[in-house]
């Protein structure tokens, strides 16, 4: 594509790029993603069937995805949370600067977790003596 071509493609707006047909042609292997993805979709649909304008949907249904994202704790949640962030963002569902606040807030988790003990050492029963 030469130059002069690239520069005459635009972006799609946001509600062009949220729609349900985005939603069904990229099949989620992550479960987080299709429970957000769902959540998004069920929103977007519910919302445009009350004849809302697409642009209130999309807002409606971004909200839906971020209330389903599973939280910041333990480590296969955090991949999740960010797997999830990292579609939203390929999809125009989260931008700026709210993607790379979350993608912060999973750093943060992230490197708790790491400082976390990976097995708690069970505590001595009470009356017992521990072998030294």
């Amino acid at each position: 594509m030469s130059i002069e071509a690239q520069s005459e493609v635009s972006p799609a707006s946001q509600f062009e790029t949220n729609s349900t047909s985005n939603m069904s042609h990229k099949p989620a292997v992550v479960p987080a993603i299709a429970r957000c993805s769902e959540a998004w979709r069920r929103v977007y649909t519910t919302k445009l069937a009350k004849r809302v304008n697409k642009f209130e949907a999309a807002h409606a249904a971004a909200e839906a995805y971020r209330q389903t994202m599973p939280p910041l704790v333990g480590y296969s949640n955090i991949r999740d949370f960010i797997a999830c962030v990292g579609n939203a963002m390929l999809l125009r569902i989260i931008v700026e600067p709210d993607s790379t606040r979350l993608l912060y807030a999973a750093q943060v988790a992230l490197s708790s977790a790491r400082l976390m003990p990976k097995t708690a050492e069970p505590a001595p029963e009470s009356g017992t003596t521990t072998p030294r």
